[in-house]
């Protein structure tokens, strides 16, 4: 049986971090679609407890959004009720943050926003606080997405707060660092917004993750530029150029 979806679902919403205007979709043909369906639907029919089923159903749920949002939804609805009826703390956490990433993936942000936001309810009974950083994130995201500035960056600034304490992975808080800037330029603060591109870039160095560490160079150019720091933004930019052609050799 395939393992549960937590840590796979979260990790795609904290990489979202670095789309700052539409969520992208993991690439999968109709065909395999179409196969994780059938193969999950069988396993629902085979499980036993309401905990197994809340976690196959979710899994259901993120396969059905790539054909059929209504259905999805109702899978989703499903699966939270089994969550709640197996009154057990990691399954509620797992169902309703996965879920929260659904439906972030369908567009429904309002719905996404309620689910994460209960499944955190769960991370200490759960005894999962690494997961409490990541879910700050993901719903710091979906308010950027919705514009609410104010509270996108409080939820950032949570979710740095907790991978101090639990040190995760270092693109995570790279990825952070970069939306903290991307609120700052946003919200007419170009000065503000350096030191998180440039903490962001450093981290990326460090893991050499060029994708995201070109597109920082050229927001760290941005910001110079609308400073007046000409000099600045032209080595930024020059940065992000080797950094492209260093993609390009590897591509």
């Amino acid at each position: 049986m395939r393992p549960a979806l937590l840590s796979t679902a979260l990790i795609l919403l904290h990489i979202f971090f670095c789309r700052d205007a539409v969520a992208q979709s993991p690439r999968r043909s109709a065909e395999q679609v179409q196969k994780d369906i059938a193969q999950s639907r069988a396993q629902l029919q085979q499980a036993t407890s309401d905990t197994a089923k809340a976690r196959i159903g979710i899994e259901l749920a993120s396969y059905l959004g790539f054909q059929n949002a209504d259905a999805a939804l109702e899978e989703i609805a499903r699966a939270c009720r089994r969550a709640e009826k197996s009154k057990h703390a990691a399954t509620l956490l797992n169902t309703y943050t996965n879920a929260g990433g659904i439906l972030q993936r369908l567009g429904r942000m309002d719905d996404a926003l309620e689910h994460l936001k209960k499944g955190m309810a769960y991370i200490e009974k759960a005894r999962q606080p690494g997961v409490a950083g990541i879910c700050y994130g993901s719903i710091a995201q979906i308010y950027m997405r919705q514009g609410v500035y104010e509270k996108a960056l409080q939820y950032y600034q949570k979710s740095l707060a907790e991978f101090e304490k639990h040190a995760p992975n270092p693109d995570y808080e790279a990825m952070t660092f970069q939306q903290i800037g991307n609120i700052l330029m946003h919200t007419g603060q170009p000065s503000e917004a350096v030191p998180f591109f440039q903490k962001a870039a450093a981290t990326w160095e460090k893991t050499q993750s060029w994708g995201p560490l070109e597109g920082c160079y050229r927001n760290l150019g941005n910001a110079y530029q609308l400073m007046g720091d000409t000099a600045s933004a032209s080595a930024a930019m020059e940065k992000a150029g080797q950094v492209a052609e260093r993609l390009k050799k590897k591509g």
